[in-house]
């Protein structure tokens, strides 16, 4: 499209599935079907602004190695049912200050061991 102020490159398929380039060099991409990306080396993201996912549906993410998330700011992760958390070897939890617990219901602790400081 070469419309003045408007230019855009546009590719569509009859399916619904579309890429398109914007004058702003704004992109879309939208998938009517499954997408599978693969990448034979490295990959990486860099986001100059937010960045939201958005899943309708379950989400599982399997890593081969290790994974470290590390932020600058305060993080949170909340779940609107049950929530768990397993080590299949030793798990450690550090704070550089307080350690808050609380719940609406039992806390409970059970291990061959229970050390207090």
């Amino acid at each position: 499209d070469d419309t003045p102020g408007a230019e855009r490159i546009h590719v569509y398929h009859k399916s619904g599935t579309f890429i398109e380039f914007r004058p702003d060099g704004s992109a879309i991409y939208k998938h009517m079907g499954q997408v599978h990306n693969l990448t034979n080396g490295d990959l990486s993201q860099v986001i100059i602004g937010n960045f939201k996912q958005v899943v309708t549906g379950n989400y599982e993410m399997l890593v081969g190695g290790n994974t470290t998330i590390k932020t600058n700011g305060s993080m949170n992760l909340q779940s609107g049912s049950s929530m768990n958390i397993k080590s299949g070897s030793s798990m450690a939890i550090k704070s550089g200050g307080s350690i808050s617990m609380k719940a609406a219901g039992t806390i409970k602790e059970t291990a061959s061991v229970i050390n207090l400081n």
